[in-house]
């Protein structure tokens, strides 16, 4: 993320997900993201973001902090990713989920420092509700572009 080319130490992202929900189920969810490049490899960040289950009009929003590891290597490099954060909607009868979400895959150099990734990411989503705890299991797939 931060080599010869980028001498900020900060970048920009937007980022498309779609998460399959493995009980059956899809969610759509579109980010923004503030990263600050502690190194050449590795990157922390917040995101803020909306989403919603398809079919549904009502979207939520998604609030998360990541960290991220990018191998400094030419104009295809591998990146690993985790992000921890929460879900609120206020229109479901539960409207607060907590979620980790580690992911893997690869970005691809562009002009100046600019990037796109392309990832796959397993997310975990729980809720405890007295006395029962409510969990989901998504696989996710990622399209972003950073700046």
């Amino acid at each position: 993320m931060v080599n010869e080319e980028r001498t900020k130490r900060y970048s920009w992202g937007v980022e498309a997900t779609t998460s399959l929900f493995l009980e059956g189920g899809l969610l759509a969810a579109c980010n923004v993201l503030y990263g600050y490049h502690l190194s050449e490899v590795f990157t922390v960040g917040l995101g803020f973001g909306l989403n919603t289950p398809v079919g549904d009009l009502l979207p939520g929003t998604d609030f998360f902090a990541r960290l991220e590891a990018e191998l400094p290597a030419g104009k295809v490099a591998p990146y690993l990713s985790f992000d921890i954060g929460g879900m609120y909607s206020p229109w479901s009868g539960m409207p607060f989920f907590a979620f980790v979400n580690p992911g893997m895959g690869l970005s691809f150099r562009l002009r100046n420092a600019d990037r796109i990734y392309l990832g796959l990411r397993y997310q975990y989503m729980w809720r405890y509700l007295y006395p029962y705890r409510l969990y989901s299991h998504n696989l996710t797939f990622k399209f972003g572009y950073r700046f």
